[in-house]
């Protein structure tokens, strides 16, 4: 109980607190002793931590290998807007954790160092007092779920904090629109898409209003748009009220149009931290630790090394690239005359051209081995989420199905591996109707591999699952 009872606390939200007055943000070139620097808002000094040890806090060795986070330094100051990135494993959700506080108030390990919000070191706060500061969504989003219904989820929060009840209703009604969903107000959660959940856990924490906002890989199930959108929210947020933003986002090139300051973490160290405008033009450093860096990036800097684009000149958007491209080509166009690979587009299609004719070729059975016949589907709640569906999927085809968040794609996946049955029309395998098989039997011919994989791991080790 004790332990539910310190994740609700964090979960819930964090205690009304008065925003911060709108701040220029610091420079990050300023030395430490400069007199106008600010105290920081987040400080980690030598921070190490493990999980699940039982050695005492006071050991002074360190296993590099068995850390999640190794001899961590870091500062974060009022009205920064940060990115965090790294490789899985790297160490981003742990240090997510040590902001909020779930370490060491939740999770059991071994943390060395200290770990400082305003100036008070975690260790001495209830996880209460440090929500009152850091409003944090994490990465599994099901997890943070506490209600039924989003309104309910985001009165759980307000309640709990005491804000005062003529608030509340502007509160929700506020953040509710800031994020984009007024119209899921009475949804149940359980009928959302995984998107649409992370846009309702941003709406919870932002009614609160916290000073600080961690937030884990929140675009982690958005479509490009409503991606785009929550980073524009969050800058709204940075720029209009001070609010420091910290971002651990796998999509580096949409992080760094948004964040002015990056921090990449590679084995549970951080290997850099710099302007966005630094720490991309250290591609190498990049390319080693295993990021997927802007593309634009790599693109600019390709040019530079050809001595084609002015050295000075790193990019990040698209916009911004193409305008640096146009005006490179006006300029100097001659640049470009040498190029060896003017013939590289024609051979290129040509190799796409020769897959594309095999694949379509290729001598597939007759009877297709998905069929989806007209297939529609309605929630308990009367929501729609599939309207007459219909296609077939051959032996050896690879299918993308996309579409944007509440398209139905999960729900679509949940007819074809039984979990949800259809409202009308009918699912064949095999040419067997679905409706005849118990979900035992479909999984003999149809497995899925879940949008949270916590959701299927049911044994403690790799080996017994």
């Amino acid at each position: 109980m004790d332990g539910t009872h310190q994740q609700n606390e964090l979960i819930a939200g964090r205690k009304l607190v008065e925003q911060a007055p709108q701040r220029n943000i610091k420079s990050l070139m300023k030395k430490p002793n400069d007199s106008h620097l600010e105290d920081p808002l987040l400080e980690l000094k030598n921070v190490s931590f493990q999980y699940g040890t039982n050695r005492s806090e006071n050991t002074s060795s360190v296993d590099d290998n068995t850390y999640a986070l190794n001899r961590v330094n870091l500062k974060i100051y009022p009205g920064e807007f940060v990115g965090i990135i790294g490789p899985s494993g790297s160490g981003k959700t742990t240090l997510a954790s040590l902001f909020s506080g779930a370490i060491p108030h939740h999770y059991s390990g071994e943390l060395l160092g200290s770990v400082k919000i305003a100036g008070q070191d975690t260790k001495n706060l209830a996880l209460t007092n440090i929500a009152c500061l850091i409003g944090s969504v994490i990465q599994d989003i099901d997890a943070q779920m506490v209600a039924a219904n989003v309104e309910d989820e985001i009165l759980f929060g307000l309640e709990n904090f005491g804000v005062p009840h003529d608030e509340i209703p502007n509160r929700i009604a506020s953040s509710l629109e800031t994020v984009g969903i007024s119209d899921l107000r009475n949804r149940d959660l359980d009928t959302l898409s995984g998107g649409q959940k992370q846009k309702v856990a941003i709406a919870a924490i932002l009614a609160l209003k916290p000073k600080v906002l961690v937030l884990d890989e929140p675009t982690c199930a958005l479509d490009p748009v409503s991606s785009r959108m929550i980073f524009s929210i969050l800058q709204n947020l940075n720029k209009k009220f001070g609010i420091t933003i910290v971002v651990i986002e796998q999509k580096v090139a949409l992080l760094s149009e948004y964040c002015e300051r990056l921090i990449v973490l590679s084995k549970g160290e951080l290997v850099l931290d710099a302007p966005v405008s630094l720490a991309l033009k250290d591609i190498d450093l990049l390319r080693k630790v295993g990021i997927n860096y802007p593309r634009t990036t790599h693109l600019i800097k390709q040019l530079q090394d050809e001595q084609i684009c002015n050295p000075a000149e790193l990019t990040v958007g698209v916009e911004e690239t193409v305008n640096t491209i146009v005006k490179t080509l006006r300029t100097d166009y001659s640049k470009l005359s040498n190029s060896n690979n003017s013939n590289n587009a024609e051979s290129v299609l040509e190799s796409h051209k020769e897959a594309f004719i095999k694949a379509n070729n290729s001598d597939n059975s007759n009877k297709p081995c998905l069929s989806i016949n007209n297939v529609s589907f309605a929630y308990a709640n009367g929501v729609k989420a599939l309207k007459d569906v219909s296609f077939n999927a051959n032996s050896g085809e690879l299918i993308a199905l996309i579409g944007r968040n509440g398209a139905g794609k999960t729900t679509i996946t949940k007819i074809i591996n039984g979990l949800l049955r259809p409202t009308e029309g009918s699912v064949a395998i095999d040419g067997i109707d679905t409706k005849s098989l118990r979900i035992s039997q479909i999984a003999k011919y149809v497995s899925t591999l879940f949008q949270n994989p916590d959701r299927q791991l049911c044994k403690e080790t790799v080996l017994e699952e």
